[in-house]
């Protein structure tokens, strides 16, 4: 038995009329005869029961799937997001609109059907449902999950949280409420043995097929509670690592690479937490609330809070010879540097940057253009410069709306640098391509704590093969990992040139100025 409703959403171009003709029609079931709304031959209305169910049925089904039926405000907020990868990701085509839900007219109404749909003769269980006839055994289904958490054999997959989740007037100050945590079985020593493959999270999660088909949620904070009741007892074979060093970059200006070296310079004692979604959540929180539901209602010591406790359970392990945690982050959080300074003020932090009119062409390439969600969804940093330099976001290109983003990537680490005189800026045209790649071992390993990069033969070996390869080459056959400059080449348009000129490469040139 299928039920299928259709709420307020989008309806089918040009299907308007004859859906809302139809709004009051009762869909049959396998045991009735289909309403005959029209007069036609006595030949055609003897049609097949079942098969009037099933285009009834897909019909419906059809203006559901194009609409957001059946979300509500108090539904959590990442429910109903648009899943990009903005960083050396996979290609996503992005269009240059948000989704807003768009209500029905008044007249129209809600349609809900049960249809049955009789199955073959295949001895399956009556009980067991389609969708779940597509997954394979849990073969964690016994055991306790929570415990499998607190033992580090479970890890955090995502985080989903509500528009009420971080409410200065809730009753405990200090903590957040109604986050869940999603967790599954997943293994981080394939991005250790080859983290060009596995260049991001997402691509370890993608090789389990536990992630795929059974993950286990939980509340966040109840999660918390219990792992650093778990940790605190005199003797536990699982701990949590300070964070070393955090990147985070323009987007393609080389932090992939650097965190590929990273984690091959000394693969046995470090670890690499490459583009975790629960991160980029947890720190996109008040902003996506406020986009989404229109609140301002949203304590900033609270996310931070949910930020500590993300990183708190990605850092625990039972290896007992890891000693080094790198996160490298996706571009998107890069106007979220000072926060994430302020979580983690020991960790040392580098920014990536490259030529003004090449980062906008590769931001604004297609299936990679993320960054025009920025004129609908804008983070804190992008609502403040167009407030302050008074443009309106609606009437700006996508290729004006992508350069003001990546400007406010670049002013977001001008501002932390100067104003703490932490941090290392770091040039992908000059200190990576133009050099071949030595100030790597000279000056940006060393700085984020690999001190003998150019000293050790086996780690100068390791790294200098590393560089040699494609940063990201998932899926990718042996003859093609190897890094081609071609591959490196971008189309720079007029459009992109005149964008990069009014918005990008001023702030460009500044940050190159302030490079040690």
């Amino acid at each position: 038995r299928i039920r299928c409703s259709m709420g307020s959403g989008w309806l089918l171009p040009g299907r308007e009329e004859e859906l809302l003709a139809k709004k009051d029609m009762v869909l049959p079931t396998h045991t009735e005869e289909p309403p005959i709304l029209t007069e036609e031959p006595q030949e055609k209305r003897r049609r097949s029961p079942l098969l009037a169910g099933l285009a009834a049925l897909c019909l419906v089904a059809a203006v559901h799937c194009t609409s957001y039926a059946g979300h509500s405000d108090e539904q959590t907020d990442n429910s109903r997001r648009l899943e990009v990868q903005e960083d050396d990701g996979e290609d996503t085509d992005i269009p240059d609109y948000d989704l807003p839900p768009v209500a029905l007219p008044e007249h129209a109404t809600v349609v809900e059907a049960e249809v049955d749909i009789p199955g073959p003769n295949s001895g399956e269980p009556d009980d067991m449902s389609l969708i779940a006839q597509q997954f394979g055994p849990d073969e964690y289904a016994d055991r306790d999950h929570m415990q499998m958490i607190l033992e580090g054999q479970l890890g955090l997959s995502d985080i989903r949280f509500a528009p009420h989740s971080f409410k200065g007037d809730q009753e405990d100050e200090k903590e957040y409420d109604d986050i869940f945590a999603d967790f599954c079985v997943y293994d981080m020593n394939l991005h250790r043995q080859d983290p060009t493959a596995y260049p991001a999270v997402r691509d370890v999660m993608g090789e389990s097929r536990h992630c795929s088909e059974h993950r286990y949620s939980f509340p966040l904070r109840e999660v918390i509670d219990a792992v650093r009741e778990y940790d605190a007892r005199p003797v536990t074979a699982v701990r949590s690592v300070p964070v070393s060093g955090i990147l985070l970059h323009e987007g393609r200006s080389g932090a992939t690479l650097i965190s590929n070296a990273l984690a091959v310079a000394h693969p046995e004692s470090t670890q690499v937490i490459s583009e975790h979604p629960a991160m980029l959540e947890a720190l996109q929180a008040c902003d996506k609330i406020r986009n989404k539901h229109l609140s301002e209602d949203c304590d900033n010591s609270k996310q931070q809070r949910l930020l500590q406790d993300v990183v708190f359970l990605l850092s625990r392990t039972a290896d007992a010879s890891i000693t080094n945690l790198y996160l490298k982050m996706q571009s998107a959080a890069s106007p979220y540097l000072h926060q994430l300074r302020t979580t983690f003020p020991e960790a040392k932090w580098a920014f990536f940057y490259r030529d003004a009119d090449v980062a906008l062409a590769k931001a604004t390439q297609r299936k990679r253009n993320a960054c025009i969600k920025q004129r609908r969804s804008p983070s804190s940093a992008m609502l403040a410069y167009s407030t302050t330099n008074d443009i309106d976001l609606e009437a700006v290109s996508s290729h004006e709306i992508c350069a003001m983003h990546l400007s406010t990537l670049i002013n977001a680490a001008f501002e932390e640098h100067t104003s703490s005189s932490t941090g290392l800026i770091v040039s992908y045209d000059e200190d990576i391509i133009q050099s071949g790649g030595q100030p790597i071992l000279d000056k940006i390993l060393p700085y984020l704590g690999v001190q003998d990069a150019n000293e050790d033969d086996d780690v100068k070996s390791r790294i200098m093969n590393i560089l040699t390869l494609n940063a990201n080459a998932r899926g990718l056959p042996d003859e093609a990992k190897r890094w081609n400059p071609q591959d490196d080449l971008a189309d720079v348009t007029n459009e992109v040139k005149a964008a990069s000129s009014k918005y990008l490469k001023d702030d460009t040139l500044k940050i190159q100025r302030i490079r040690a």
